[in-house]
């Protein structure tokens, strides 16, 4: 099992009050860790300051490089991409722009055609609305779509802050089902925010309970695992 990010001392604090207590966590090539726990206890905000949007202190090194002080552009081209819980579509432009704006500048059109392609193979509904907005697209298609545009970066690790939010149960699952193909497809590494904790657990090779900003359990997702983790998270035992 290599490692392919390795988090160590993450902190990080708002307004001089402490929001992440010295978080270390490990994402293996190939697997999905699901980063789970309470509302607040810093999920959301661990995966920003792995991305660099916030302050932090601590270590982030994604495949053996130290990335912490870069750019987020910089850390997005370098592989990593981190699809937000807004889904950060471009709401005025259509899908097809959308899907074009991350290999706008590469000026490599037959490599910008094949990973549409090969995107548009994972989420055929998309190719149905190439032409429509992204504000006028369906919750479950928005999201959709903001994977899709992550994975036009051809990423190695794709970060995902509650995929689940806000979409009925039916499509939730059709995501997820959409998930797992590209896991099994392409063996890329995921971290995985989720509130759905039995969804997460479904899919996540590794997980690791948040608590009040600080790392309360992390292991394999077995059957004693599931129980263990639930109990931390909603019982906080």
């Amino acid at each position: 099992m290599r490692r392919l990010l390795d988090v160590e001392g993450l902190s990080v604090s708002y307004a001089g009050a402490p929001a992440l207590h010295d978080i270390s966590l490990v994402v293996a090539e190939g697997y999905v860790t699901a980063l789970v726990g309470a509302n607040g206890a810093g999920k959301t905000t661990t995966l920003r300051a792995i991305s660099n949007i916030i302050r932090k202190t601590g270590s982030v090194v994604f495949d053996g490089r130290e990335i912490g002080a870069l750019a987020p552009d910089r850390i997005a081209r370098l592989g990593v991409a981190h699809v937000p819980s807004d889904r950060g579509t471009f709401r005025a432009l259509t899908v097809d722009e959308n899907l074009r704006v991350p290999t706008a500048l590469s000026g490599n059109r037959a490599a910008e055609r094949d990973d549409r392609e090969r995107v548009l193979h994972h989420f055929p509904r998309l190719a149905e609305r190439l032409g429509q907005r992204a504000g006028t697209l369906s919750g479950g298609e928005q999201q959709m779509l903001a994977i899709a545009r992550a994975l036009m970066l051809r990423p190695r690790l794709l970060m995902l802050d509650e995929p689940s939010f806000g979409l009925a149960p039916r499509v939730v699952e059709e995501v997820f089902a959409i998930l797992r193909r590209i896991r099994d497809a392409d063996r890329m590494s995921v971290l995985l925010v989720e509130q759905n904790l039995g969804l997460a657990l479904a899919i996540a090779d590794h997980a690791v309970v948040l608590d009040a900003g600080r790392v309360a359990l992390a292991g394999l997702p077995d059957e004693a695992g599931r129980l263990q983790i639930v109990r931390r998270v909603y019982l906080g035992a």
